[in-house]
């Protein structure tokens, strides 16, 4: 059973943390919901968990909490509550710009990059590396060199697909800035869709070495539950540009079981 916290000689609730000044001294909790919360989970906080409001993680304290405050529980029950769009909403962008790359994927590139820098998050939930970029950085007109971890020169981009992601330009703007960062000598690996028709395209398959397809179609994670969803009706390929190399590029195939 949790038991009270006891700050500068103030007591307070064994669950949030408010104030018990004032209160009976054998008094442990500030209300009768703590109360409930504390006996249904003697054990303390049992996990982190994503909020389905805002999607940042929180500590829940019931397996069953579904919100990390009441302003997003209230959106939840309004039918408004969606974390890509709000973020959509927030970065002028598209919700489905904010699907996630599969943990899997990343692991298996990773390993063999050693990324120091993910330069299209949109926050600490959903950045892969420690330093990362979101939309408030403005990835396309920053140099990634500055924001990259030194001994680490290699950036991960799962760019936003629809042309708001790129001011106007969509993924043909991603690739233009993914080049200027090889010029500083940065690794980029960048995770897009496969379009031969598109300037982009082109544009990767003459300055990448390695264009890379998966067996089968990714299954990205939803960006409001952070769970994997089958369905993708898109392909994917991975473009890996190198300092002082170009292509024509070479294309190769990987699946997941090289991941394990």
């Amino acid at each position: 059973m949790n038991a009270p916290i006891h700050v500068a000689g103030v007591r307070r609730c064994a669950v949030c943390e408010a104030s018990l000044e004032g209160r009976h001294p054998r008094t442990r909790f500030c209300t009768s919901r703590c109360r409930s919360q504390a006996h249904r989970n003697p054990d303390g906080l049992s996990a982190l968990a994503l909020c389905m409001g805002c999607g940042e993680t929180f500590h829940r304290s019931t397996r069953r909490q579904r919100w990390c405050s009441g302003r997003c529980r209230s959106r939840g029950w309004r039918g408004t509550a969606s974390r890509s769009r709000a973020l959509a909403s927030l970065w002028d962008l598209e919700a489905r710009d904010f699907w996630r790359t599969p943990p899997w994927l990343f692991a298996l590139l990773d390993a063999e990059f050693h990324f120091g820098l993910d330069a299209a998050s949109a926050g600490p939930s959903d950045a892969l590396c420690e330093r990362f970029l979101t939309p408030d950085d403005d990835a396309l007109t920053c140099t990634w060199r500055d924001h990259c971890a030194p001994e680490r020169l290699a950036v991960f981009n799962n760019p936003p697909y629809s042309r708001k992601g790129g001011r106007g330009a969509g993924l043909l703007a991603w690739v233009r800035t993914a080049l200027r960062a090889r010029d500083t000598g940065l690794v980029v690996v960048m995770l897009v869709p496969p379009s031969p028709g598109t300037r982009y395209h082109r544009l990767l398959h003459r300055e990448a070495v390695e264009l890379r397809m998966p067996d089968r179609r990714l299954a990205f994670h939803h960006p409001d539950t952070g769970e994997p969803t089958a369905g993708n009706r898109g392909d994917s390929m991975v473009a890996v540009l190198r300092p002082g190399q170009s292509g024509p590029a070479v294309t190769t195939y990987f699946s997941r079981q090289d991941a394990t």
